[in-house]
């Protein structure tokens, strides 16, 4: 029998070991609700009256009990349909307690991707083997989506957004493991979608400046540089870390790694007193906007 496959990304779906009239069933919103909160949270069961509580709570105690049980009865005929045994998938053997089989054979993409996330994490980009490398890509190409996309529980949300972290640390992770073993293309690439993401990622910037050195692109790191600058003192009010000021001081430099012809170097200088100047006069305007307004009115 083919392995369980359940699309937490994006919009939920499941594809049960049997083929079925339907191919990709889609649970209704409660119940993929209640799947997504049966395999993320840990590989535990969970007892009737925890889960009655937690997705009902707006009813009465025996209402809430029916509405899971209701749940609970759907979700069985979605993962467990014909010709698939009971409690393959879904485990109530104590009445009171429901939780997942964690022993069956299932591909559930979210929990993939922490798996392959904590495997690969943990090792310094630039030890990645082959393999570890590719199984992380894989691992990120499962995300599709937003997490339970359209829920809008507390628990969806704070899941959603940890797992968004979660992708964007492994994302940054590939990237650095490209750099190292010069695929900048692909890894400017990857910077590219993380900073669209989250343009507060410093370390994302400071990584995008070294790969557009080692491509010969020293303006447009210097533009990066300057772009973070921009954004880190705008939305934190903040500075750029010494990590990331040495890197441009590297940049200024002109040291021995640089790819660029003399008179690449002469316009990268140039490009730079342009930012500085530019800079100045915004802070100038808004200096002599700020007098103007606390000049008296005219008698």
């Amino acid at each position: 029998m083919d392995p369980l496959i359940v699309n937490l990304f994006g919009v939920t779906r499941v594809h049960p070991p049997v083929p079925q009239p339907s191919r990709h069933p889609q649970p209704p919103r409660k119940v993929a609700e209640l799947l997504g909160y049966l395999v993320m949270g840990g590989r535990r069961s969970y007892e009737r009256a925890e889960l009655a509580d937690h997705f009902w709570s707006d009813q009465d105690a025996p209402r809430a009990r029916r509405c899971l049980s209701t749940a609970v009865w759907r979700l069985r005929q979605i993962l467990e349909p014909k010709g698939v045994p009971p409690g393959s998938y879904l485990s109530t053997e104590n009445a009171e307690m429901v939780g997942f089989n964690w022993a069956s054979a299932h591909l559930i993409d979210a929990a993939e991707l922490e798996a392959v996330l904590d495997a690969t994490l943990s090792i310094p980009a630039e030890h990645l083997t082959q393999t570890e490398a590719q199984g992380l890509e894989d691992g990120l190409a499962l995300c599709t989506g937003d997490f339970l996309a359209g829920v809008l529980d507390t628990w969806a949300l704070r899941e959603r957004d940890r797992l968004a972290a979660r992708q964007l640390d492994g994302m940054a992770h590939l990237l650095r493991h490209k750099l190292h073993t010069g695929q900048y293309q692909a890894a400017l690439a990857l910077g590219a979608r993380i900073l669209e993401r989250d343009p507060l990622r410093e370390d994302v910037h400071r990584d995008m400046m070294h790969l557009n050195l080692r491509t010969g692109q020293r303006s447009r790191a210097i533009q990066q540089y300057h772009a973070c600058r921009a954004l880190l003192r705008q939305e934190l009010a903040i500075d750029p870390a010494p990590e990331t000021e040495r890197a441009y001081k590297t940049l200024c430099n002109g040291t021995s790694q640089d790819p660029g012809t003399a008179p690449e170097k002469a316009m990268d200088q140039a490009m730079d007193r342009l930012h500085r100047a530019l800079e100045e006069l915004d802070r100038a305007r808004a200096l002599v906007e700020q007098l103007t307004r606390q000049q008296p009115p005219p008698v």
